[in-house]
């Protein structure tokens, strides 16, 4: 079933009518990427249930909306205190927990590295609006958007036992809420939790299963649903479908075709903030300089106090190795919205470029606080313990990652290093040769296996593994260091010289060995060996040879003559 223009445009003023503004922009998007058609006669009493209490309450609602809109959070709540319509009740209720997050963060301290503080102080809030929303979800009295706030609630509380359950409430009474489809794939961590979801029969349905295996790292899947879905009724320019399609191509480390999607959304929609952040981590892993420091100027000039104009300031910096200056700006991001995951993620990496561990690993805390699911928040707290020369630390946290990304390569790859310095030699060759299997992308899983085994004296598997090692360099390159490249070549030509005497294979390899500074003096000892061992063998054949007609002209009759 596809999208109807008309139904977005009324969906986004009912989320708009809530103050659920990232919703209705995300609705009204939606809908202006569709073609146009006519609106249907009375489509906005048809399609949005008129309730005759707010209409009885309209004076007090719109009063309490336009303090909401100036952020009067307070202000709102008590004006809405004796309204009873689903809509009054909702935004009384919402704007009782803005107001509180508001004076939560307005009494934090500005200092990044500060201590948490307490949580019982900073929910107390919450708590008493949990105790209200509790008895309305009791006595069946919410409606879909008092659903996802009183979800909202219990997540910011950790008490997610009964966030699925009312998320997919939600999203069956109110299917145009972006924000609880978002939040209800949070709460699915592997296939089968989000294959026995109770789903509605709607065509909102399809676009969630795109983000949610997006979210759950399944690129391929959601790249082929995103395809669907542009095929059958969603317009291929949809700035929605092209970002979701860039974060696949993203996460899948096509880098270059990231980056032309995200520079076609924004070719587009010049003046747009939302996922530049995510295009400026493209250009600064393509070291596009020059792309990025235009994306950073121009998002200064369209509004310098958004998280997302930070995060790229932040990039941008960091890409010119001034992380001090890098620092400040994902700060600045960070003090902006405590819970914006890139943002610390960043910090994170920037500490560490600045080898100021504690404070990367109190920034990657903060990141897997408000995203559980970010696996490379984890990543960066097992680098940081293996800086720390925590290994059992770094371990777990490696894990962590790797549950999260059961197929990429490099968290295998940490986890066999690790393994390996703990002297589990066994668990490392597994995650080594996983990391084969499921596509080694910095192309060092290889090279970590063959070192292993040479370390192990298993020469025989050393060598299988570094010759594949020097066809893969052969045919896709690697990262690794002239140091380690080099040895491979090493040790194949004394492999062909010393086991299989196959001179042919030591002379490729010991030209190899010439490329590298670190072995070009050892290449040309090779070389001058193989021509010695070529000389020998020259001069064996040719002996043989020089034999051969001797022998053969002894014809019968001298050997009658002589023996006669």
């Amino acid at each position: 079933m596809a999208g109807n223009k008309w139904e977005l445009v009324a969906a986004a003023r009912e989320l708009s009518d809530r103050g659920l503004v990232q919703s209705a922009k995300w609705v009204s998007e939606l809908a202006v990427s569709l073609p146009f058609s006519p609106p249907p006669d009375g489509y906005q009493r048809q399609l949005c249930d008129i309730d005759r209490e707010w209409i009885e309450e309209m004076d007090k609602y719109t009063f309490a909306k336009t303090c909401f809109d100036c952020r009067e959070y307070s202000r709102a709540a008590f004006h809405l205190a004796s309204c009873h319509s689903k809509k009054s009740v909702f935004l009384r209720g919402y704007a009782l927990y803005l107001a509180g997050e508001k004076n939560r963060h307005d009494h934090t301290s500005s200092e990044i590295t500060a201590k948490p503080q307490k949580k019982e102080k900073s929910t107390k809030h919450l708590q008493s609006l949990k105790i209200e929303l509790s008895q309305l979800y009791e006595d069946k009295k919410l409606d879909g958007y008092s659903l996802y706030l009183y979800g909202i609630v219990l997540k910011e509380l950790d008490q997610r036992d009964k966030l699925r359950g009312l998320f997919e409430e939600c999203v069956n009474k109110t299917p145009f809420l972006w924000s609880a489809w978002q939040e209800l794939a949070a709460t699915c961590k592997d296939r089968e939790s989000l294959e026995t979801l109770n789903l509605p029969s709607y065509w909102m349905t399809e676009l969630f299963m795109a983000y949610a295996c997006l979210h759950l790292q399944y690129t391929e899947e959601s790249l082929q649903r995103y395809n669907n879905l542009t095929a059958a009724w969603l317009p291929e320019d949809s700035p929605h479908v092209k970002s979701q399609k860039a974060m696949v191509y993203y996460n899948a480390r096509d880098f270059e075709e990231a980056g032309r999607l995200y520079g076609e959304v924004f070719e587009r929609d010049p003046e747009r903030i939302d996922e530049a952040d995510f295009y400026s981590n493209v250009l600064f892993v393509m070291d596009k300089k020059a792309e990025l420091s235009y994306l950073a100027h121009h998002l200064v000039e369209v509004d310098r106090y958004r998280p997302e104009t930070c995060c790229v300031i932040g990039n941008y910096y960091g890409l010119r190795g001034e992380h001090h200056k890098s620092v400040q700006y994902f700060q600045r991001a960070c003090l902006l919205d405590p819970s914006y995951l890139s943002a610390w993620t960043l910090l994170g990496h920037e500490y560490v470029e600045l080898k100021n561990i504690p404070a990367a690993i109190q920034a990657y805390r903060k990141a897997v606080d408000a995203d559980p699911s970010d696996y490379r928040a984890w990543y960066g707290l097992g680098q940081t313990y293996e800086m720390l020369r925590m290994p059992l630390y770094a371990v777990h946290y490696y894990q962590k990652a790797h549950q999260l990304r059961p197929n990429d390569s490099r968290m295998l790859v940490a986890l066999g290093e690790i393994y390996e310095r703990l002297d589990k030699h066994q668990l490392a060759k597994k995650c080594y040769w996983r990391a084969v299997l499921v596509g080694d992308i910095e192309h060092l899983a290889l090279l970590q296996l063959a070192k292993l085994y040479e370390q192990l004296g298993e020469n025989e598997d050393a060598a299988r593994v570094y010759t594949r090692l020097a066809q893969q360099i052969n045919d896709h390159g690697t990262v690794a260091s002239s140091g380690d490249l080099s040895r491979c070549f090493r040790f194949l030509v004394l492999h062909h010289l010393r086991s299989t005497q196959d001179l042919d294979q030591a002379e490729k390899y010991a030209h190899k060995c010439c490329e590298y500074a670190e072995t070009l003096q050892e290449g040309t000892s090779f070389l001058e060996e193989i021509g010695q061992l070529r000389r020998m063998e020259q001069t064996l054949t040719d002996d043989d040879v020089n034999l051969m007609p001797l022998d053969q002209s002894l014809s019968p009759d001298v050997n009658t003559v002589r023996f006669s």
